[in-house]
């Protein structure tokens, strides 16, 4: 009898349960591993940060680290502020504030009083302290920051006290006014050191949030110096020393806190992906989810592993990684440019959205909030330069009972260079000498063009708008006319 013919092995039966065994493998092989994955911690990044920060404390980076000096200078300050009495305060329906002991004007005349009594009695309380005597042995450079413990999860990280360091900053500021006011020229320049010394250390913390407090301390220092420059405060000898200390601050820049940023972005994006051993590995949802941001994108998504199966429809940890360091480049070369210079370069927050994708979902949202900080730098630096040009002037005046024609007049015998205005198309900042009138007392107008880069001829409108993009015409006035609820200058 002859065989019966053999049928082929790919006759439909077959290759449709070939089918299903393959899905079904594909299936097993997608939740087994999205069952056993595991974030990746192979790298030490806490301790690459704590590297970072070493190498760029200022004086002698060999020197030995007196973070936990400062930062028992900041609890003992703590206490004495929580022992402070603020009942009357209180009672009006305001919080302590310092400069409630040298301006009231934004609370009701009723209240002034109450609070300004408060507010003297705390610095009253500190001065009886040896905590300024502290703060004087931080005035000469040294290194002072905070060291992660070892294998510290980044994102988990907190700098303990930061901010008791900008309510002691403003205590400092209330005692250079006052001791201006009470005509104390070195305890104002012992208080305007202080103040330096605060911002100097916060801005060498290997984070942004340390390097913007940093410069927000800066900033308050300086206004209070062109303030009581513009109010004729100052004898020439408290400019003259005014001036030495500010052309003795050199900006941090953004590049240390952009470092520690990129450090602390690689270890989330370590602990959101499995690990291959090559560099790359698959995001995991499910600790994406765990980490919530505080953001509430984690509704509806589980925490249990099996949610990891959607990680393969999300880029991989070297897609994020390149991404991540490409934006962070951007962030940088942009930084070192002065903003007329960057003025057609990619805007940071409209790449985000244009260049990411929405599968990004981890850098669309951490991202966006790291670009601005170059127009905050931009702020910085202009408030920087203004304030040299107003002491300068200010030391002018009082040698030759006038202010100068042009601001030519103050280099070199003043100032050993005129600042650069980053905003002007000539670098140039403006000056405008004038007469003054009733009206309108200021004796000249100091200014920048600001973002607009357009000279407006001094028009002042918002000098927070001026810094922003905008085709509105407004220049950044650093001595803008008073308004009838303001007091006019002396």
């Amino acid at each position: 009898m002859p065989d019966k013919p053999r049928l082929p092995w790919y006759r439909p039966r077959n290759i449709t349960l070939a089918i299903v065994l393959l899905i079904v493998g594909l299936l097993a092989f997608v939740v087994i591993r999205a069952l056993t994955a595991r974030p990746g911690s192979a790298i030490d990044y806490a301790s690459q940060l704590n590297e970072l920060a070493r190498t760029n404390q200022p004086g002698d980076i060999t020197a030995p680290n007196r973070w936990d000096e400062f930062i028992a200078i900041l609890n003992d300050y703590k206490a004495i502020e929580e022992q402070c009495d603020m009942r009357g305060t209180n009672s009006v329906g305001e919080r302590l504030d310092f400069t409630f002991a040298y301006d009231t004007g934004t609370v009701d005349a009723s209240a002034a009083p109450i609070v300004r009594a408060d507010a003297i009695a705390c610095l009253e309380a500190i001065r009886a302290s040896d905590i300024y005597d502290r703060l004087d042995t931080f005035i000469v450079p040294g290194p002072a920051y905070f060291e992660a413990p070892p294998r510290t999860f980044l994102i988990m990280l907190l700098y303990p006290n930061l901010g008791d360091s900008r309510r002691l900053t403003q205590a400092c500021i209330a005692e250079f006014h006052i001791a201006i006011d009470e005509n104390r020229p070195d305890d104002a320049l012992r208080a305007f050191r202080h103040t330096m010394s605060l911002a100097r250390i916060a801005s060498h913390q290997p984070l942004l949030i340390g390097y913007l407090l940093g410069n927000a301390e800066l900033n308050l220092a300086l206004r209070a110096a062109h303030e009581q420059a513009l109010n004729n405060a100052l004898t020439p000898d408290l400019a003259r020393s005014l001036l030495e200390i500010v052309n003795g601050v050199s900006l941090v820049g953004p590049a240390l806190g952009v470092g520690g940023e990129q450090t602390w972005m690689l270890d989330l994006i370590q602990r959101l992906h499995t690990d291959d051993g090559d560099g790359n590995g698959m995001f995991l949802l499910s600790e994406f989810r765990k980490m919530d941001f505080g953001t509430g994108m984690n509704t509806g998504v589980s925490t249990h592993p099996l949610v990891n199966s959607a990680g393969l429809f999300f880029p991989d940890k070297k897609t994020t990684t390149a991404k991540v360091l490409n934006f962070y480049e951007m962030l940088l070369d942009q930084a070192a440019m002065t903003p007329y210079a960057r003025r057609n370069q990619t805007n940071l927050d409209q790449y985000v959205e244009t260049s990411l994708g929405s599968r990004d979902i981890l850098l669309r949202m951490v991202l966006p909030a790291i670009g601005s900080i170059i127009h905050q730098q931009d702020a910085f630096e202009l408030q920087l330069d203004l304030t040299r040009i107003i002491l300068a002037l200010t030391i002018y005046r009082a040698e030759h009972g006038g202010y100068p024609d042009s601001l030519e007049a103050l280099a070199p015998g003043y100032l050993a260079e005129l600042p650069s205005d980053g905003f002007a198309p000539d670098g140039k900042y403006r000056y405008i000498k004038r007469k003054p009138t009733a009206d309108d007392p200021r004796e000249f107008i100091l200014y920048s063009v600001g973002a607009d880069f357009t000279d407006d001829a001094g028009k002042f409108v918002d000098n927070r708008d001026a810094l922003r993009y905008n085709q509105s015409p407004m220049d950044f006035v650093l001595n803008p006319p008073a308004t009838p609820s303001e007091p006019t200058p002396d």
